[in-house]
């Protein structure tokens, strides 16, 4: 009885045995333990182009020879060095790889060592050695002041009346209200009056390509102007040498003139060393009222010479006349006024006068005789002009026939 168990025990056991070195077989095969011909799974995916892989140690597998108990991994010895393995970048698939076929799990199997863990090898690509890159200067910008225009050398002499008291006191001669300072053509005269100093000229424009050019100075430009080398020179200078002047009085006198500005500018260097410049034109917005008699009747005068200079030049309208002539005496009748003829007498005795008007002036040429008639038509304007300037301490009588009859009055001087 006890053979027959013992038998049949023995009998199990090699069956088990067998059974377990067939299971042990296939499954160290699956992972790739055991040399010789792997089974293959069927895959219904196209074929991959082969990747290739460099070959990886198989560490040796020790084959059990009796049943023992078992036993722990040997670790690595110390003296073992692993070979760096270049990595081969992957390509890329077409289509994915399908996963691996499940495997029954595998029983432990008594006595037998387990495989050992395929080593991760990593391999380190050497470093590249790069270089700095310089940054490239950055260009310094360096932004320069616009140029600056020279300075006038101008000087200021301090105790000069308003340049308007001048222009007010003539006015008064005629018996005509004051005018008032229009500050923003003020600041335009200056910039005008300034640009004569320093360019040493005499215009009624500027020149834009001129660095002193400004576009104040330009808004002014068109005023009358008065240009001397004496550095002494005054507003009240300026306004006598218009005052005197045939064609510059009327403009002074005007009615209809209700503000106005006047500057003087003196510069020491150069050939011109004061320049004055006054704007009358656009402040002429009163009303109109006319005759306007200069001088006044009643009124007491310093006699005065012709001015010199003056454009256009009074003297061609006048034949044989010389300077010093006399001053003019005016007679405003307005727009279309026209005067015939005019008398003049000093302390009851006639004195030889030349009569200026829109209808009678002749210039030196054809265009001062297009001026001078433009000033004179535009206020009907008649002017006498004595042959010699007026005596002091005399009585003065005119008489001027126009259109509308005669106009006379009488006036003395100093």
């Amino acid at each position: 009885m006890f053979r027959h168990a013992l038998t049949l025990l023995l009998i199990v056991a090699l069956l088990l045995g067998l059974g377990w070195l067939g299971l042990r077989q296939l499954g160290l095969r699956q992972l790739g333990w055991l040399k010789g011909p792997q089974p293959t799974v069927p895959s219904t995916a196209p074929p991959t182009p082969p990747i290739p892989t460099p070959p990886t140690p198989t560490p040796p597998i020790p084959t059990p020879t009796t049943p023992t108990p078992p036993t722990q991994a040997e670790p690595p010895q110390p003296n073992e060095v692993e070979e760096p393995v270049p990595t081969v970048p992957a390509q890329p698939l077409s289509a994915p790889t399908p996963p691996a076929p499940e495997t029954a799990p595998v029983e432990p199997v008594p006595h037998a060592a387990p495989p050992p863990p395929v080593p991760q090898v990593r391999v380190l690509s050497p470093p590249v050695p790069t270089r700095p890159v310089p940054t490239p200067p950055q260009p310094q910008v360096v932004i320069l002041p616009p140029p600056q225009r020279p300075a006038p050398r101008l000087t200021v002499r301090p105790g000069q009346p308003s340049p308007l008291a001048a222009l007010n006191a003539v006015r008064r001669l005629a018996g005509l209200p004051s005018v008032r300072v229009e500050p923003k053509w003020q600041a335009e005269c200056d910039a005008h009056a300034t640009y004569l100093t320093v360019t040493d000229t005499g215009s009624h424009s500027e020149d834009p390509a001129s660095p002193h050019y400004s576009r104040a100075g330009a808004n002014c430009a068109h005023g009358h102007y008065y240009v001397t080398m004496r550095p002494e020179a005054t507003a009240q200078q300026a306004i006598t040498y218009w005052q005197n002047g045939p064609f510059h009085l009327p403009q002074l006198i005007d009615p209809r003139l209700t503000r106005a500005a006047l500057s003087v500018k003196h510069d020491a260097a150069g050939d011109l060393h004061t320049a004055a410049v006054m704007d009358l034109k656009r402040g002429r917005n009163g009303p109109a009222k006319y005759p306007v008699r200069f001088p006044r009747p009643g009124s007491t005068i310093t006699p005065q010479a012709l001015s010199q200079f003056e454009f256009p030049d009074a003297l061609p309208g006048c034949p044989g006349y010389t300077h010093p002539a006399g001053a003019p005496i005016a007679l405003l009748l307005g727009y279309g006024g026209v005067t015939r003829t005019v008398e003049l007498r000093v302390n009851g005795k006639p004195v030889e006068t030349c009569l200026l008007t829109a209808q009678t002036f002749t210039g030196a040429d054809e265009g001062e005789t297009g001026v001078g008639r433009s000033v004179l038509d535009a206020q009907g304007v008649a002017v006498a002009v004595p042959r010699r300037p007026l005596p002091a301490s005399a009585r003065v009588d005119v008489r001027f026939q126009t259109n509308s009859g005669p106009i006379s009055w009488s006036f003395r001087t100093r």
